[in-house]
């Protein structure tokens, strides 16, 4: 069935007649991660028709945030005691075998185990359904996503997301508007490697799913990692001004804005070299949320992460650090920068001492520490080196902080610099030119496209006398910059150099 403006999806199921709009409706919101209105329609078509055991079965999958790292159990199962005191009690309600097929397996998501083992045998469960029921795209769909769930934390795993990547395709080859497919293909290819392959369904996502919000978002997961930055505004101002529009129709608080949509959205400003419109938008965020004392966690978030943006990607970095260091890695290493730049010794000494103890204090309490997280304290360290006198071991730290990060997938804007780049730059200060080449090279297959990237490169093959390439660099940041604001002395820096060269030439 088409759901206007969700996409279409057909789920054939014995609820009764009066409540299948509702359900199919919950069911396309539940593939683009609408989350609370999937929840809504799904309640619906219970109120339509009490016995509608597949809507108890789509209620509880919208307590499962996997790609976001959030799964409410208990909401969960008090919305599946509504259908039956006991699993098997549940499972009976299914009036086909396909629904107890899908019943079997949500209680394997919510059932018994530690939340990876649940998730496990959930992956299992929707395997076997999609065996047994090879035309149902939504059970093929729902495989999919449940193999990215079960991918290791923190690590790349190639061959799980080309099985997830592949079920996807295949459906799509059959429905090309199915709403989850599209979605989990864009999860799946959200990798510097294998986002190329996710440009034609980035494209079209928003077009098949334009009255979801992170329909309107996703597609910027594939720009960010290809560097297109006019489509990642796009689409990041399209979700922005979205998620205005839903929390103004549902009468909510603006803690329940988008701000990942947000914060993608400063991030490719930055990139544009629109300075004035990154900081239009991060005032504007100040001023939603200057009149509350209690703004929830992920608010305060966001903000942090937004700050952090601006100090990096900008190089403001005689703005006046946090007073007293902050105890987070990001704000930490914005600190860090701004002091290190400024020659503040004690400064740069402190916080990476303070990262330090965070490292132990979590090692201490159980938590696995991430190569991203050694990472972050080798690009400190070279700080500390650096102003310490010590050139060759700075070098070392980032060099090894970026072999750490080579084996972690990337999601995302990176808030904090990539450990190439970093490297990239101090090589340059250093006048270690060819070498500062290389490592922006590394740097820019890792993050295509970064406009400080771009101009470190170009920068190294200008000092190393290599024309041509400082040419082609330029011109690539000067594309980025179209809309830049037209004050900023790296946009008269790269235009400059472009005619330069091309005269030299």
């Amino acid at each position: 069935a088409q759901t206007a403006g969700l996409g279409s999806v057909t789920f054939p199921t014995s609820g009764a007649a009066k409540a299948q709009p509702a359900f199919l409706r919950g069911l396309a919101l539940l593939h683009s991660f609408e989350y609370d209105d999937a929840a809504e329609a799904f309640r619906e078509a219970q109120r339509l028709d009490p016995g509608f055991a597949m809507a108890y079965w789509g209620e509880a999958l919208t307590y499962d945030h996997p790609i976001w790292g959030q799964h409410d159990s208990t909401a969960a199962r008090t919305a599946l005691a509504r259908l039956g005191d006991t699993p098997e009690a549940r499972i009976a309600r299914g009036k086909t075998a396909r629904e107890r097929a899908y019943l079997e397996a949500v209680e394997a998501l919510y059932g018994k185990g530690t939340l990876e083992e649940r998730y496990q045998a959930y992956e299992s469960a929707m395997a076997r359904v999609q065996e047994r029921y090879p035309d149902d795209l939504d059970a093929a769909a729902l495989h999919a996503l449940s193999l990215l769930t079960i991918r290791p934390e923190g690590m790349t795993d190639l061959r799980t997301t080309v099985r997830s990547a592949a079920i996807s395709e295949a459906v799509l080859r059959r429905n090309p508007t199915h709403p989850g497919a599209t979605h989990y293909l864009i999860h799946a290819y959200d990798d510097p490697v294998l986002a190329p392959l996710g440009v034609p369904v980035a494209r079209r996502y928003a077009r098949i799913a334009p009255r979801a919000e992170h329909a309107l978002h996703m597609p910027s997961h594939i720009f960010v990692q290809t560097g297109s930055w006019d489509e990642a505004v796009a689409s990041n101002e399209a979700a922005w001004t979205a998620s205005k529009a839903w929390v103004k129709r549902k009468k909510l608080g603006n803690s329940e804005l988008d701000l990942h949509a947000a914060q993608w959205l400063h991030y490719g400003y930055l990139q544009q070299g629109r300075f004035v419109r990154a900081r239009a938008l991060a005032d504007s965020l100040d001023a939603l949320y200057a009149t509350s004392d209690s703004n929830p966690m992920h608010v305060h978030m966001y903000q942090t992460m937004i700050e952090v943006q601006t100090v990096v990607e900008t190089r403001q970095w005689d703005s006046t650090p946090p007073a007293p260091l902050p105890v987070r890695g990001a704000p930490l290493f914005r600190a860090a920068a701004s002091a290190a730049h400024r020659g503040d010794r004690t400064t740069v000494d402190s916080a990476l001492a303070r990262y330090r103890r965070l490292r132990d204090s979590l090692a201490a309490a159980g938590e696995t520490i991430q190569p991203t997280m050694h990472a972050m304290e080798r690009k400190l360290a070279s700080f500390a080196d650096r102003l310490a006198g010590r050139p060759d071991s700075a070098v070392a730290a980032l060099r090894k902080a970026s072999e750490l990060e080579e084996g972690v997938p990337i999601v995302g804007p990176p808030i904090v610099p990539p450990a190439g780049e970093l490297l990239g730059e101090l090589l340059l200060e250093l006048g270690r030119f060819p070498e500062a080449a290389a490592a922006f090279d590394s740097a820019l297959q890792r993050t295509p496209n970064r406009s400080l990237a771009l101009l470190g490169r170009a920068r190294a093959a200008g000092q190393a006398g290599d024309t041509t390439a400082a040419r082609e660099y330029y011109q690539r940041l000067l594309h980025n910059w179209r809309k830049a604001d037209p004050d900023l002395p790296e946009l008269d820096e790269a235009r400059r150099a472009v005619e330069r060269f091309a005269t030299a030439r």
